[in-house]
């Protein structure tokens, strides 16, 4: 088990490397965007305070995860703008780095991937998703191949936020809490064929933390496990039934812990 894990490390920090060279992050930028697909709206927030809000377009509407080159879908997860340059088409694009760690992973447990090759892990899953003009709305908020379109004044407007190194959260806030998870935590175990488990740290405050945790096996079966820790020693550990939610006379807590994940997405840590 300690030799998978540490194997399982080195390809993280390999595809890191791979996928972010180049990346010039400020860390003390504090702007953040929220895409979220299920309103196909777009929230330029700086901590919990929203500055603004604008109507995107998106690609296919659909409850799937992008998982291949060619989907038309639009990805979800945690991204970065990596690259901001001209375009003849859409006015300006900010290009995110998708796949992104999570999204190799999950591609690596099916069996889709099997070598960490970067022109191959893009001609499975695809690339050159970013935020871009060309119009929120084209006969529907669902025209795009896959990016995040907005009207040109709006991107106008947006554009003094837009900078390498933000990040860009984007979501479909119709999921179930571990649905939206899957797409944000860090994978720490991965076996392909057989078990993907990741995690993330929500930091509420400076002594009050949530660890979330999901695993998925092949077959089918789903597990989260949410933890709650005030000044180092745990207050609770709730563990959801095989699909992954919570029984029934716990639903107002999965509810409530969803609500506070898609409240406080700048406060995840890994």
């Amino acid at each position: 088990m300690k030799k998978s894990r540490f194997y399982l490390l080195k390809i993280f920090l390999f595809i890191s490397i791979l996928f972010t060279s180049g990346l010039a992050f400020n860390p003390e930028i504090d702007y953040y965007i929220v895409v979220d697909k299920a309103k196909n709206l777009l929230f330029l927030k700086k901590g919990e305070k929203v500055i603004s809000v604008y109507k995107v377009g998106t690609g296919i509407k659909s409850l799937l995860f992008k998982e291949r080159r060619g989907d038309f879908l639009t990805p979800e997860g945690i991204y970065k703008i990596v690259e901001a340059r001209p375009s003849k088409h859409f006015e300006f694009f900010y290009l995110l780095d998708y796949p992104n760690c999570n999204d190799i992973f999950w591609a690596y447990f099916k069996g889709r991937i099997k070598r960490f090759n970067k022109k191959r892990i893009c001609k499975i899953l695809g690339d050159g998703i970013g935020i871009h003009g060309g119009g929120a709305f084209r006969d529907g908020f669902h025209w795009t191949k896959g990016c995040i379109a907005l009207d040109h004044k709006d991107l106008l407007k947006l554009k003094p936020y837009l900078f390498v190194g933000e990040k860009v959260f984007i979501v479909n806030s119709q999921k179930t809490l571990y649905e939206i998870l899957k797409k944000f935590v860090k994978p720490v175990q991965v076996v392909p064929y057989k078990i993907f488990k990741g995690e993330l740290y929500l930091k509420i405050d400076p002594v009050t933390y949530y660890h979330f945790v999901i695993k998925e096996t092949i077959n089918g079966e789903k597990r989260l496990i949410v933890e709650k820790f005030v000044r180092g020693g745990k207050k609770f550990r709730i563990i959801s039934m095989a699909d992954g939610r919570f029984r029934p006379r716990q639903r107002f807590l999965e509810e409530s812990f969803r609500r506070m994940l898609l409240r406080e997405l700048n406060k995840i840590e890994f």
